[in-house]
């Protein structure tokens, strides 16, 4: 039957117990049709509708043309035209994913013929091929990379919808929160590390930048007038790089912190002390070798947290964690959903609120605050009154 609106058509198939839709609609003189059935008549309008919507908007170039190879698409679209848009590290993930797990299962498959239940079959095998956290973090990643071809598809106009949808094959473990240092640990730290990396933990335990963030700033970035830190770019190094790349913050927007008085103190002498007087003098220099003058390495601050915790008698700790305990403190304190995102540095809302950790200490305040409620409005209860009147009525309770 043809659409109320007149344009395109839809006709029933299947039996009456198990009806499906296929839809349609001419254009140039050719008939092209949906690539699959529907199993409802308005999913069927619907896709009549996005069809429509995209050839007025000139996003759907070539419709009903057989869509191309993944592989063909991967080589000849996404690598050229979205790829480098990327930031290094993800252009490196994505390229290792293809070569490694993608290519040799889907590269001769077209767009359209991926299913739902043969792209989660594959990837509860890419998960089970790995032990542990990383098959499945891999399987997540591999998920990611396709949906992302498959909507770039899309959105070129090379594919008509993307119909591929998976469960929890496609999704990422959950994350075990690290246990956090507590204040006193975190200034036992700081009085543990090389006098040069003082100034480190202080502020990444103060402010809770990213380690790229760090080993990219230079003296200009700091402003201890102002007690401000500006964060302007991030250095990241590709597996097996010697070399860093410099580039943007992740979430494409540089941010200025404020610096509470202990860190500007600290700062400073760390300005007089190890960082030369030139503007673009980096404060985390390599001191020596080969490349020295150049920005450490994330395993280079790794290692120093490692032996200054092994040195205070103190749990081992991961240099993020530090920004996690930053960021924690800073929930703690009791600050906006939009000022942990605007500290952090985060694209998102739901980024920042995986910092506003639950501790014994807020759930301690949460009861507290509860309990005083409750005595102001005069509303506490004599539980043992309560059980009383239960027992034997308003008798019991008159005694």
């Amino acid at each position: 039957m043809r659409t109320e609106r007149g344009w395109g058509y839809v006709r029933q198939r299947g039996t009456a117990a198990a009806p499906r839709f296929q839809a349609s609609y001419m254009h140039n003189g050719r008939r092209v049709y949906a690539a699959l059935l529907f199993s409802d008549r308005r999913k069927a309008h619907r896709w009549l509708r996005e069809q429509r919507s995209a050839l007025e908007q000139g996003l759907l170039t070539s419709p009903g043309a057989p869509a191309p190879l993944l592989g063909d698409f991967w080589r000849d679209e996404y690598s050229q035209r979205h790829l480098p848009d990327l930031a290094p590290r993800t252009q490196d993930l994505y390229s290792r994913l293809w070569a490694n797990h993608l290519a040799p299962r889907w590269q001769h498959y077209r767009l359209d013929e991926l299913t739902s239940a043969e792209v989660e079959r594959w990837l509860r095998g890419v998960r089970d091929a790995a032990d542990g956290r990383g098959g499945r973090t891999a399987g997540a990643h591999c998920w990611r990379l396709l949906r992302s071809m498959l909507n770039q598809a899309v959105e070129w106009g090379l594919l008509a919808r993307n119909t591929v949808k998976v469960g929890a094959a496609g999704k990422e473990p959950k994350r075990i929160p690290r246990a956090l240092y507590t204040v006193e640990q975190w200034l036992q730290l700081a009085d543990a590390v090389d006098l040069r990396w003082h100034a480190w933990v202080m502020l990444a335990g103060l402010l809770g930048p990213r380690v790229s963030e760090t080993t990219a700033l230079r003296r200009m970035d700091v402003d201890l007038r102002g007690g401000v830190v500006h964060l302007r770019r991030q250095v990241q190094y590709l597996p097996g790089a010697s070399e860093g790349i410099e580039g943007p913050l992740k979430n494409g927007e540089a941010r200025s912190l404020t610096m509470p008085e202990p860190l500007v103190r600290v700062m400073a002498e760390h300005l007089a002390e190890f960082v030369g007087p030139e503007p673009e003098a980096l404060l985390w220099p390599v001191v020596k070798g080969l490349r020295k003058g150049q920005p450490v390495k994330p395993a280079v601050v790794a290692v120093m947290l490692r032996r200054a915790a092994q040195d205070a008698g103190l749990p081992h700790i991961h240099p993020h964690a530090l920004r996690a305990f930053a960021l924690t403190q800073a929930s703690l304190a009791g600050v906006g959903v939009a000022d942990l995102q605007q500290l952090g540095g985060h694209r998102s809302f739901e980024a920042a609120m995986r910092y506003q950790h639950a501790t014994t200490a807020g759930q301690r305040a949460i009861a507290d605050f509860r309990t005083e409620q409750m005595r102001q409005a005069r509303q506490v209860v004599d539980l043992e009154q309560v059980r009383r009147s239960r027992e034997g009525g308003p008798e019991a309770l008159a005694q």
